[in-house]
């Protein structure tokens, strides 16, 4: 071969901490995502349900009414 080891592993260097940068962003912006959607999920379902209260006392609410 025309290159020894510790120059083949010094060109490799930057490879190998471009790869681990990308691989920590990567896993910072899943779990940020992930966070998320998971805070989104739970407003949603919160709302919901209190939706679905309102709706029920309205309904309750209109049907005890004399017309």
């Amino acid at each position: 071969m025309d290159i020894d080891v510790k120059d083949y592993e010094a060109r490799l260097q930057p490879i190998r901490r471009a790869t681990v940068r990308a691989l920590v962003a990567a896993f910072f912006v899943a779990f940020l995502m992930g966070s998320s959607i998971w805070f989104l999920r739970n407003f949603i379902a919160r709302l919901n349900q209190h939706r679905m209260q309102l709706f029920n006392e309205i309904k309750s609410s209109a049907g005890s009414k004399p017309e």
